[in-house]
């Protein structure tokens, strides 16, 4: 998680804003002490103070602690004065426990609802820069009781920047379950892309898939890009929701973000609803996601699937770097001589020397043992496949040889 960067001009003008209207109470030369500290102190917030010797802001340092010491017991516009300095010169030297504590007696000085807003968000922010990771989330709850409705851009945006901080708190905890709902709210106040990613993140870190799937729609939705459209389909099919899993990855294709690790899936899914043309389409738009051979014994099937015989027979005659076996046994698939192609695809399985190889033969004998009837032979064969591609095509035919043996 990225640390909260802290403006300082901001933080000024929240401290002369607290500030306005306080001199009732002030002894004189308290506040000529404070004005002079204060004019010292803005040198050192300025864009400028990166030149500013490390002794001179070390004697300022000191001396602003002698200003807190000497009014810790005054008046409470002294005391006012005194916790902003402390504030805005612990902010300059990145002392945020000793920031969160100057916050902490400016609200024990009764502020106005008005002036409570700012220093709740200030005092959220420094919980989580300092590392006080249990008070963060009450701040933020703190400050939304304040402030009211979240009924404006403004209000949006802020209540959003201070969940997120809870969340990451929260998770910091190891109270993910808790840290997700937090950010889920950030999220449907202000979407974000990096607030949208960290939800992703915590259901995964939680192993909540379903909680993934039901956020991964608005991630598509927001910032259509593959990683969610592809994570999505994924986890709908390992989830046993098939047709939900080739709708979204048959959307994530139309929309040309189809990762082609998943297209042998697509293809499965597209054959388990009796689609050849379709699944035949799939695979010409992606020549990459198979070897040729492993395409072109695909597209064969498909064809022969898809009653277009001819087509087949003609590819396969057009392939000439085919060694002479494996053609006569594609030519004697495409004519539907299955109990030559059954045999042929046998001998190839044996003499195959790659998984992959062996396993393109294999779809070859168990799609012909499938036409010759032969269910359980061909349920076999199938079950037997070595390679994760192979495998997921395998599962449309399983399933149909399961319903034959029924």
């Amino acid at each position: 998680m990225k640390w909260m960067c802290f403006n300082q001009s901001l933080c000024r003008a929240l401290c002369l804003f607290l500030l306005s209207g306080v001199t009732s109470g002030v002894w004189a030369g308290a506040y000529e002490d404070y004005r002079s500290l204060d004019l010292k102190l803005a040198q050192f917030e300025s864009k400028n103070a990166q030149g500013t010797r490390q002794t001179d802001r070390e004697a300022l340092r000191q001396a602003i602690d002698v200003f807190s010491q000497r009014y810790a017991n005054g008046h409470r516009d002294e005391r006012t004065m005194a916790a902003h300095l402390v504030l805005r010169m612990s902010l300059v030297t990145e002392d945020y426990r000793k920031a969160l504590r100057a916050v902490k007696t400016l609200l024990d000085l009764k502020p106005t609802p008005v002036q409570q807003v700012g220093l709740l968000k200030l005092a959220t922010q420094l919980a989580y820069q300092s590392r006080d990771f249990a008070a963060v989330a009450p701040y933020a709850d703190h400050w939304k009781a304040v402030v009211g409705q979240i009924d404006t851009g403004s209000k949006r945006e802020e209540a959003a920047q201070l969940w997120t901080l809870a969340a990451y708190a929260l998770h910091e905890l190891k109270t993910d379950r808790v840290a997700l709902s937090r950010a889920r709210e950030a999220y449907a106040w202000a979407p974000q892309k990096a607030r949208g990613d960290f939800i992703l993140a915590l259901c995964a870190h939680l192993g909540d898939e379903k909680a993934e799937r039901d956020f991964l729609p608005t991630m598509v939705r927001d910032w259509p890009d593959r990683v969610y459209w592809n994570r999505w389909g994924y986890l709908e099919y390992a989830a046993g929701h098939e047709k939900k899993a080739l709708n979204v990855l048959s959307s994530s294709d139309k929309a040309n973000q189809l990762d082609e690790r998943l297209v042998p899936l697509l293809v499965s899914l597209t054959l388990s609803q009796e689609a050849p043309t379709k699944a035949i389409s799939v695979v010409e738009k992606y020549p990459r996601a198979w070897s040729q051979e492993e395409r072109d014994t695909l597209l064969v099937s498909l064809w022969i699937k898809a009653g277009d015989r001819a087509k087949a027979r003609d590819y396969l005659k057009s392939r000439r770097s085919h060694a002479r076996e494996a053609l006569a046994l594609e030519l004697a698939f495409a004519s539907e001589d299955w109990s030559v192609a059954q045999a042929g695809a046998a001998r190839l399985v044996q003499s195959s020397k790659t998984p992959r190889d062996r396993d393109r033969w294999r779809y070859f004998e168990s799609l012909s043992r499938y036409y010759l009837k032969d269910y359980q032979g061909a349920s076999l064969v199938l079950q037997g496949m070595e390679t994760s591609q192979w495998q997921q095509l395998a599962q449309p035919w399983i399933a149909e040889c399961a319903f034959f043996l029924k």
